[in-house]
């Protein structure tokens, strides 16, 4: 096992925490705390991959940050300040389009989030603040 990194084993279920300055899904160069979560099972049982549950697991591994913001990366979702105020979302638009906003960035500068947890089984990031 490697420095920031930690592994917690039960019965069947093998969860590795890793902690990383820059992950994968990052396209901006900010300073984002990223955590990656992999669960590992030698059975036929699948983690959740429901948002709700990854969050919780979140926001109690990291108490007391709460949810900013996510990211479906299977499903192109992610939870949108501008939409949420019923306006045209800046975050899918192409990276040349001159309103095109970065949705990490944005999300460390309007809601303060500064960690980051990927969760690859469920191919979803979770951001606290």
């Amino acid at each position: 096992m490697k420095y920031g990194e930690t592994s917690y084993v039960t019965d069947q279920h093998d969860l590795h925490i890793q902690n990383q300055e820059f992950g994968r899904y990052s396209s901006s160069k900010n300073n984002m705390n990223t955590v990656t979560i992999n669960v590992v099972t030698d059975s036929g049982i699948r983690a959740s991959e429901i948002i709700a549950d990854l969050r919780n697991v979140s926001e109690t591994l990291y108490y007391p940050m709460k949810l900013v913001g996510f990211r479906d990366h299977k499903q192109d979702l992610h939870l949108c300040p501008q939409e949420e105020r019923r306006e045209a979302c800046p975050h899918t638009l192409p990276d040349s389009d001159p309103d095109y906003v970065d949705y990490e960035t944005h999300l460390q500068r309007s809601r303060h989030a500064n960690v980051r947890l990927d969760f690859p089984h469920a191919d979803i990031s979770i951001y606290l603040g």
